[in-house]
């Protein structure tokens, strides 16, 4: 039998060794700031040591997620308690979520509880937002929260607050993530004060209800702003004098979800990489109001044209549909990728028209929006002459949510047979299956590009 090596005798004290306990109070500190605060105030029971060490965390996340019985009072109390212990110091970050708000007062403490220990990211969520459960704004008294330090790296406001800024602070110099979510006029000022005073802000996400009778200018004007989130909406249709002037000359990424019908005019937005646009500009004006309505679509179109990639909604393809027989319509020379949503009835002569002016197209995703069983088949004039997206660039198209329509194999039949340098179709059904002829049809298709793969599947 083969000898086992010797192996090191450990002695009963090395084995009992506690190398946890046996680190700083510091670094126990930061490891309990890793687990739940709920998890981490059960560790005092481990030792008379172990009593307080976790009232020294520096992430503080107050999460409500108890819908039983009493799991408001009880999320309160920990929060009493957790907040009535501490003693952080170089506190990283304060989450507060409580969805509902039943003592205004508590609320405005622990805001100002978690204010004063000056984290360095600062995130509160209470209430529903902008709505309550009615689909009507929440009006004041809204919980309040006074900055009184200037040393925070991200503000996010994710509900409606009295926003308080003293004289004293004059600027944010390290913030670099806003979030912020108003009622606008209400808002505006101390929305102007904080994007106006962020020397060095990289990403802003604003969302509000904006008043209908209310003269609303915003002026974002950011020279440092590399990501935008734009989401605005009203209870009332028409045009309103609502603008939105961006000044962004290093933004990379924008998304703008906004039913307003507001005036957008961008400038220096020569970085632009991914732009996500979902507006509805297809109100029932006539006359004047609508060649104004077309002119506010084809301007905010027109600033975001130099975009890599785009997405564009249904209601963003139906506007832009409405508005082809105007000029100048915009046209894309940098587009790379888009993602193009075809809105009932299914007329895809936009998609043509992107294909005309979109010469260095890569990918091209079509989704269908099936809003209800119909059976219009989409309106597609093939383009006779062979477009240079077609011949040179266009290198993957894909069809997801793909139903087996007579226009839809038209489609892959017709970039199949025409884009020359095509690498991959992909075919997708949701949210049933393909059927086996099917994919036989679609494989049996004329191919213009022999390097191109076909990959026919269910999601």
């Amino acid at each position: 039998m083969r000898k086992q090596p010797n192996q090191p005798c450990l002695q009963d004290h090395e084995r009992l060794v506690d190398r946890i306990s046996s680190l700083p109070d510091h670094v126990l500190a930061k490891i309990l700031s890793l687990v739940p605060l709920e998890d981490a105030g059960r560790t005092s029971i481990l030792s008379p040591r172990w009593r307080y060490i976790w009232t020294s965390v520096t992430n503080f996340d107050f999460f409500f997620a108890d819908d039983k019985v009493g799991g408001l009072e009880r999320f309160a109390t920990m929060v009493d308690h957790v907040l009535a212990k501490c003693n952080s110091m170089n506190v990283d970050s304060f989450s507060l979520f409580c969805p509902e708000i039943k003592d205004l007062s508590r609320v405005n403490d622990w805001v100002s509880s978690g204010v004063r220990l000056k984290p360095k990211s600062l995130v509160l969520k209470t209430g529903s937002g902008i709505l309550d459960d009615y689909g009507l704004v929440c009006l004041p008294p809204y919980p309040k929260c006074t900055i009184t330090y200037c040393s925070m790296v991200a503000l996010e406001l994710e509900s409606c607050f009295d926003i308080e800024i003293p004289d004293s602070i004059v600027s944010f110099p390290c913030l670099k993530t806003l979030t912020f979510t108003g009622w606008f006029p209400y808002h505006c000022h101390v929305m102007d004060k904080l994007t106006s005073s962020c020397p060095v802000l990289e990403k802003l996400h604003l969302e509000g209800f904006l008043e209908p009778n209310a003269d609303l200018m915003f002026d974002i004007s950011i020279p440092t702003l590399k990501a935008m989130h734009l989401e605005f909406f009203t209870d009332e249709s028409g045009l309103h004098e609502h603008y939105i002037i961006i000044d962004a000359p290093k933004l990379e990424d924008l998304y703008i979800d906004d039913h307003t019908e507001a005036c957008y005019y961008g400038r220096n937005l020569d970085s632009l990489i991914s732009v996500h646009v979902d507006v509805d500009y297809e109100g029932s004006l006539v006359g004047d109001a609508n060649f104004e309505r077309l002119k506010r679509l084809l301007m905010l179109f027109a600033s975001v044209s130099k975009a890599k990639r785009l997405t564009l909604s249904a209601a963003s393809c139906s506007s832009l549909k409405s508005a082809m027989g105007c000029r100048p319509f915009p046209t894309f020379p940098s587009l790379v990728d888009l993602d193009f949503e075809s809105p009932h009835p299914y007329d895809l002569t936009l998609l043509a028209h992107f294909l005309q002016n979109s010469p260095n197209l890569e990918r091209l995703s079509l989704h269908k929006v099936f809003t209800r069983d119909v059976e219009e088949q989409s309106i597609w004039n093939p383009l006779k002459d062979l477009l240079d997206c077609l011949k040179l660039n266009l290198k993957q198209v894909e069809f997801p949510c793909f139903r087996g329509r007579k226009d839809e194999f038209e489609l892959v039949e017709y970039f199949l047979g025409n884009a020359e340098a095509l690498e991959m179709v992909l075919v997708t059904t949701s949210p049933d299956p393909f059927e086996d002829e099917m994919a036989e049809k679609i494989e049996a298709f004329d191919r213009a590009s022999q390097a191109c793969e076909v990959y026919v599947g269910y999601i």
